[in-house]
């Protein structure tokens, strides 16, 4: 199937009416369904949040909660790892976590999909330009345990939709538990603070 935005709408409205669900469908229930033709058109589109407002879909709590989860996660072990502090943004936020008052973190989890082309695990970026300084890139298992984490460079993303990796090798591997760059941007900011 050629996947347009009216194509997407049409499969997403029919999958609700079949369901009877009266709100977006996670990529879980898809996959489920059989249906990871439409999660990777919906992740390569805009996303499942952008979705579910655009056709005033409610978002099942599990799936924010999930996202907020892994965030509350990611600033654990940035206080742990880096004994940095951090706070959590408003959910409207164009990122997720801000370190040490000045950089910007956006969080992701991705389930692994299983395809012709291979296996790998699929990030939703939703927007093309980038707000945030780095991605938390969170690869899950079936049950919600972490497989492991890119820490990438937002710059290198700009432009992308979605962000797909390998589930054994990645050109994004050299980013695997890439904490040391939190440290890197940090040092960038702070000569811009004493620049002051």
């Amino acid at each position: 199937m050629k996947w347009t935005e009216e194509t997407i709408e049409t499969e997403i409205k029919t999958y609700v009416k079949k369901y009877e669900t009266n709100r977006m469908p996670t990529a879980s229930e898809l996959r489920k369904n059989l249906r990871g033709d439409l999660v990777n058109a919906i992740a390569k589109n805009g996303g499942f949040e952008n979705w579910a407002q655009r056709l005033k879909l409610n978002i099942k709590s599990s799936e924010t909660s999930l996202g907020k989860s892994f965030e509350k996660y990611f600033r654990k072990s940035v206080k742990e790892i880096l004994g940095l502090n951090s706070q959590q943004m408003p959910i409207k936020f164009p990122y997720d976590v801000l370190i040490d008052g000045c950089i910007k973190v956006d969080v992701k989890c991705g389930f692994l999909y299983k395809g012709k082309a291979g296996s790998f695990y699929t990030f939703n970026l939703e927007q093309t330009n980038r707000k945030s300084d780095l991605l938390a890139c969170y690869c899950l298992n079936d049950d919600k345990s972490v497989k492991k984490l890119y820490v990438i460079p937002s710059v290198l993303l700009q432009g992308h939709k979605q962000l797909s990796v390998g589930q054994h090798k990645s050109i994004y591997d050299k980013y695997l538990n890439a904490y040391y760059l939190i440290l890197k941007y940090l040092k960038f900011y702070n000569e811009i603070r004493k620049a002051l």
